[in-house]
């Protein structure tokens, strides 16, 4: 109850500070700072002209006296996987989220949603009715009106670091500092779309930002208001004048029985032009429609078309915007790769005149795990084709500008790729590399980074490698060998171009793999000939019991049979050797899919470790697989659920 009571006080002073303002938490700690005379190239300087170590720089708390070590620029700083960022960027140590104690200076890490009272202050909607929630000063907006970097709450609670926090952003939108997203193209176009300005920032474009159009009030009239009078409302998309055309601002007198004038900026007026003040009241005030976003109805999974309320069709991006008119009819179906979900869901909505659409955007999902082209899998090492393992995605590391293959991986969402920790290690450094230095290609048949594929490709940069913090590379054991990597778009889902279905969650004994579990693993790792190969090739395998794996390994690879594999192999013919690192071992199940019962194909394990050398790849070894069983918390936060269970 403690920190439920302190998390709705800490709400409550966010909501009365300005976003601007807004980092006001913590004090200077004036003893890490130097005089000027003091500084040095590896010092960070104040604005002020003050200096203080690097390191202290975005680091959680204020340091300089004028606080400029602790602001938005600390986005465009990376934090180390095992660390938490703030909302405005700076890294702090990742097991303070949710202890109870500021330690980022906005307080962020006591607002995700793992920390007490959060989810419960999103959910709640006061006295406002489904789909609704309350503004701080009592009125309702719409869900689709939160956090879309335009203020619909007289005291912007629908547009701040509290509130949208935990919003989600799509990849292809843009996240701004408190947490809103708007539509990606609105990153330094020249106007500012989020509330706090943040899409337009000198620290982000590399400029200065674009001037703001402000309008001078007239001084505040310090004077009785008059019997009779009334306040001029709040009209913040328009303007307001008197009889003789002269502006009228919020809050300023406006005598008993005259009338205001109402006119919208960029849309049309809904309700009376003329409103007059009777007895201290302005009844029934006009609105200014508004605009729909077309983010909300091109998803991930989901494509539109947009018609009139006529039946003329056109381009649900008008002019390039992301603004829809009011009245912007919307028909909504799956993409490739995407079926409709169970429940019921209405297909069309409609952009109503308050800029919210009619009906909420469905989720479709994902169809994973099915071959739908090309021809059956070969088997025994030999080569094969994109088709036939739609899954498949292939690594690639720069080095001396040139991108060379380094592992495989297999595609889980349109976002995500599951592949092995191993590849991504610096094992001189003891850590993870930086991400820039990989790219993902899906779709690829060959090898070679630069070769012709017979199939059209997509290649993505890598924004993020996921790894558990516990995982040590070979000092470790190559314990938990799995890493997740957030592509920098959505992969567009073609009939070669497919996820694979991740297999059910057990407990106990049931993770354990049985001997004799068919699979299939397929990569471009070494051959028989010690060279990499050149097309994508396929190889069977059988599991062998954990007892027989160990028994019949080199010595000096029993270690690294970890409670986390299984083993797989043949010891006669064809193996998995290096290359194939980060490759799925797939099983097929019988399941009906749409009308059809087809074989669905579940990612059971990833490769990680042999008894093979780097450089010579002979049949006559097993091959240590990590168990899906044992790392599915990594995988679940990208699948966005844990409903994955047996039976499901």
């Amino acid at each position: 109850m403690v920190l439920k009571w302190q998390f709705v006080t800490v709400i409550l002073v966010m909501e009365l500070s300005s976003l601007t303002n807004g980092l006001t938490f913590s004090h200077t700690n004036n003893t890490r700072l130097k005089r000027q005379s003091q500084c040095s190239e590896f010092d960070f300087v104040c604005d002020d002209g003050n200096c203080i170590d690097d390191c202290f720089q975005c680091d959680g708390k204020y340091d300089c006296p004028d606080k400029s070590d602790e602001t938005t620029a600390c986005r465009l700083k990376a934090c180390p996987w095992y660390a938490f960022k703030c909302a405005y960027g700076a890294c702090v140590d990742g097991t303070v989220e949710c202890n109870g104690i500021q330690d980022c200076v906005d307080n962020s890490d006591e607002l995700t949603i793992k920390c007490p009272g959060v989810v419960e202050y999103l959910r709640e909607r006061g006295n406002c009715s489904e789909g609704e929630r309350q503004c701080r000063t009592g009125e309702c907006v719409f869900e689709d009106q939160l956090c879309n970097g335009v203020k619909d709450c007289q005291d912007d609670s629908d547009e701040n670091l509290a509130r949208c926090f935990n919003f989600y952003c799509p990849p292809y939108g843009f996240k701004c500092d408190y947490g809103a997203c708007v539509a990606g193209e609105a990153k330094c176009d020249g106007k500012y779309d989020c509330y706090d300005d943040s899409d337009e920032t000198e620290q982000l474009c590399g400029k200065p930002p674009p001037p703001k159009a402000t309008t001078l009030k007239p001084p505040p009239i310090d004077v009785p208001q008059p019997p009779g009078s009334c306040k001029a409302p709040l009209f913040a998309d328009g303007r307001m004048v008197d009889l003789q055309s002269n502006e009228v601002f919020t809050g300023q007198f406006v005598l008993n029985y005259q009338p205001l004038k109402f006119s919208c900026i960029r849309s049309q007026l809904i309700g009376s032009e003329t409103v007059y003040c009777v007895d201290g009241k302005f009844e029934n005030i006009p609105k200014c429609s508004r605009h729909c976003s077309n983010v909300k109805i091109n998803t991930i999974s989901v494509e539109a078309t947009c018609q009139s309320q006529n039946g003329v069709r056109f381009p649900c991006s008008v002019n390039g915007s992301s603004l829809l008119p009011p009245g912007t009819i919307a028909d909504l179906k799956c993409k490739q790769g995407y079926e409709l979900p169970e429940i019921y869901v209405d297909t069309r909505t409609v952009c109503e005149d308050d800029g919210s659409w009619s009906n909420r955007v469905f989720k479709c999902k994902q169809i994973c795990g099915v071959i739908d082209v090309g021809y059956s899998y070969v088997s025994g090492g030999e080569e094969t084709n994109i088709t036939q393992v739609p899954w498949q995605a292939a690594i690639y590391e720069k080095a001396n500008d040139r991108f060379g293959h380094i592992c495989g991986g297999s595609i889980i969402t349109a976002t995500a790729v599951v592949s092995a920790a191993h590849c991504f290690w610096n094992r001189g450094l003891s850590k993870l590399k930086h991400e820039k230095e990989f790219q993902v290609v899906v779709g690829k048949t060959i090898r070679d980074y630069y070769g012709k594929d017979p199939y059209t490709t997509q290649t993505f940069n890598v924004t993020f490698i996921d790894v558990f913090e516990q995982y040590n590379d070979y000092n470790g054991l190559y314990t938990v060998d799995v890493a997740i990597l957030e592509l920098s778009s959505s992969i567009v889902y073609t009939p070669y171009i497919k996820p694979v279905c991740i297999v059910p969650s057990f407990e106990g004994a049931e993770r354990y793999v049985d001997s004799d579990v068919k699979g299939r693993v397929a990569g471009w790792g070494l051959t028989e000939n010690e060279k990499p190969s050149d097309i994508l090739k396929v190889v069977d395998l059988d599991t062998v019991s954990f007892h027989k794996c160990k028994r019949r390994s080199p010595l000096e690879f029993k270690n690294f049979i970890t409670h986390d594999k299984f083993c797989a192999g043949n010891l006669l013919n064809y193996t998995v050797c290096a290359g194939d690192s980060g490759g799925g071992f797939m099983i097929t199940q019988e399941k009906k899919v749409g009308e059809k019962i087809q074989k669905v194909h579940y990612l059971q394990g990833i490769v990680s470790v042999g008894a093979n050398s780097k450089k010579v790849c002979t049949p006559g070894h097993f091959i240590a697989f990590t168990n899906i069983q044992y790392v599915l918390q990594l995988i679940y936060k990208y699948l966005g659920t844990k409903e994955n269970k047996k039976g499901a």
